[in-house]
Order: structure tokens, then C-alpha cells, then sequence
């Protein structure tokens, strides 16, 4: 089992991590421990906790030892910023939102310091569960993202996808399950040892039993430019990219799809038969203005002109053409006769 001294990393690399230009509030926002965390939780409770039926911190690893931001579930959805100002008043020092993540700078009378608290809202007890796993654990899901990316998969806040790119090279992300350990097993991992995660090793080890993985996964070279940006600003998920690229080989399942088909195979089906609908919608698409309706609708024949009257069509139109009703399409081939 491999162990590395991550509680040593963490100080060496403290710079690093509390790089003010790497955060929303830059250096407003003041790190705190885990004690003044729990602080601040009771305290943010005692103001607003009774106006929610869910106010959870999400938990984080047992080494982490202090925070630049604390992560709160809540439940219903509701206009946090509107609720903020009523009852925190000029405890709010600012407020960012993004999506469904409502982010604010606090002055915390407890502890004198101004923290960044995100508030983070769910619409359904299914999108409060699947958020649930996404963001705990700190660094968990950033890693297995590159471990699903690199199947096909997609593990995000929404649930896990697997990702189709159809015949215009286009990407669609296809739901299997709002249940994220469901997708964990999907990757090949046991998802009854996720309760077992306390560290960083923990989550290293964990990871390298999926006989999915494959050391190329974690080659900088096989990242995408902006994953290695992010990566690379955040030590601990870059420390474990590495441990994990120095301690696998080549995959010993090189079936992407092995345990999608294993465990579960009538959902796997259906993915297919999407994964089907969506090319014969994109097929039926791009195949529409061809030859032959150029031939049934002009009256012209066969011969280099089609060729140049189709490729005039692509590039006038681009990614638009999809859309574009079949008179837009009549009146600019109209005008190619006119130039």
C-alpha cells in the first residue's frame, strides 16, 4: 500500500495553496482551522440555519488541517443573497454567485475573521445526495475525473454521464445514474470502501484498484491544457496525479465500458440506443441539403456544380446549417446565381 507524508506536502507547499490570486475573494478571505470552521458552522446555524430543511458542511479529509473556504449543503433553493442581506447584514461583506453555488465573504463575530462560505443549493433530495459525494473529500473527485474523462465518463454534480461524441465530432453527456457510488463501481472501484477515505493516501489507494486504470491516463502530455492549468494550482491533486502515474501500469481491462456492461447491462442498453438516436438525428441533419435535394429543388444536375454549391452551403452556414429553415437555405443558394 503506498504511503506518502502528505501532512508534511501540505506545509511545504502552503504558498502554493494560499496564493491570493488564486481565489474568488483574493486576500479578504483568511484561512481557518478546523476548530474555527466548526465555530463558524454553529455560528452561520444560530443566523440562518432555521430558514433551511438541510444545513450541512461538507466534510472534508482528517489531515486537512485548515481551510480557504467552507463548504455548506443547503436545502430548498432559495435567493441566498436576498436571505443573506436580511439576515446578516453588514456581516455580508460581499457576494459571488455561480450557478448553484452561492459564495460570500463573512465577518464571523466569533472568531473575528472574514471567511469565504459557499452555500451550495439543491432543488431535489436526489441533487442534495449526488452533491453530497461530489464535494467531499476535497481533492476525491477532481481525481476521478480525470479517471472518468479518460473512459468516457463523466462524474460531476449532475450525476454520472458517459460521454458520446456523435458523427459531427460533436459531445453529448448521457445520464446513467444521479448516484455517484454507482458511478465509482462504473469505473471499476469498490464503492464500499469510499467511507474508509480519511487521507490523501487513502484516496491514492483507492484509486489504484480499478483495473481500468492505465498510467498514460496521468501523463501531462495526455491532459488537457486547461486540466493541467487547474492541476497545477492545486499541489495535492497534482501530488497524487504523479503517485498515481509512478505506481500503475497498463490497464488490465482495456474494455472502457466492461463494468457499465456487468453491472449494469439494461442501462448500458438503453445508453446505446440513445448514443443511436442522437447519431441518426445528426446524420439525418447534416445530410439534409444534399445533392438530391439540390437536384430536386433547383432542377440541376448531377456534376461539379452540386459539389461547389454544397460546399458553398457549409461554409455560409457552418454549425448553423442544423437550424436553419430550408427558405434560408433556398434564398442564399438563390444568390450564388446572381455573383
Amino acid at each position: 500500500m503506498l504511503e506518502f507524508s502528505f501532512k508534511l506536502f501540505l506545509i511545504e507547499n502552503e504558498q502554493i495553496m494560499n496564493d491570493p490570486k488564486l481565489k474568488l475573494f483574493g486576500t479578504d478571505a483568511q484561512r481557518v482551522n478546523n476548530h474555527e470552521l466548526q465555530v463558524i458552522v454553529s455560528e452561520l446555524r444560530d443566523l440562518i440555519g432555521n430558514n433551511f430543511s438541510v444545513f450541512t458542511p461538507v466534510p472534508s479529509l482528517e489531515e486537512k488541517l485548515d481551510h480557504g473556504d467552507i463548504d455548506i449543503l443547503v436545502a430548498p433553493d432559495l435567493n441566498i443573497q436576498q436571505l443573506l442581506t436580511q439576515k446578516l447584514g453588514n456581516k455580508l461583506v460581499k457576494f459571488s454567485k455561480n450557478d448553484t453555488v452561492n459564495s460570500f465573504l463573512f465577518h464571523s463575530e466569533k472568531i473575528q475573521k472574514l471567511v469565504h462560505i459557499d452555500l451550495i443549493t439543491s432543488k431535489t433530495p436526489q441533487e442534495l445526495e449526488t452533491k453530497k459525494y461530489y464535494y467531499a473529500l476535497n481533492d476525491f473527485s477532481a481525481l476521478i475525473g480525470v479517471l472518468s474523462k479518460k473512459l468516457n465518463f463523466k462524474y460531476g454534480t449532475e450525476g454520472f454521464f458517459k460521454r458520446f461524441q456523435d458523427k459531427k465530432g460533436n459531445w453529448h453527456d448521457i445520464l446513467i445514474t444521479n448516484n455517484l457510488l454507482q458511478g465509482l463501481e462504473l469505473l471499476g472501484l469498490d464503492a464500499s470502501k469510499y467511507s474508509k477515505i480519511k487521507n490523501y493516501n487513502d484516496i491514492v489507494n483507492f484509486l489504484l484498484t480499478s483495473p481500468l486504470l492505465d498510467s498514460k491516463f496521468f501523463r501531462q502530455d495526455m491532459l488537457l491544457a486547461r486540466d493541467r492549468v487547474s492541476i497545477s494550482r492545486r499541489p495535492n491533486l497534482s501530488k497524487m496525479i504523479e503517485l498515481v502515474r509512478n505506481s500503475v501500469g497498463p490497464a488490465k481491462i482495456k474494455d472502457e465500458d466492461y463494468f457499465f456492461k456487468k453491472l449494469m447491462p439494461n442501462q448500458y442498453q438503453k445508453v446505446q440506443q440513445e448514443m443511436q438516436k442522437i447519431n441518426e438525428k445528426t446524420y439525418e441533419i447534416s445530410n439534409k441539403y444534399n445533392g438530391s435535394w439540390l437536384i430536386s429543388t433547383f432542377g440541376l444536375r448531377p456534376g461539379p456544380e452540386l459539389g461547389n454549391i454544397l460546399k458553398a452551403i457549409s461554409n455560409h452556414f457552418k454549425d448553423n446549417l442544423q437550424n436553419a429553415s430550408e427558405q434560408d437555405v433556398i434564398d442564399f443558394v438563390n444568390t450564388l446565381g446572381n455573383k
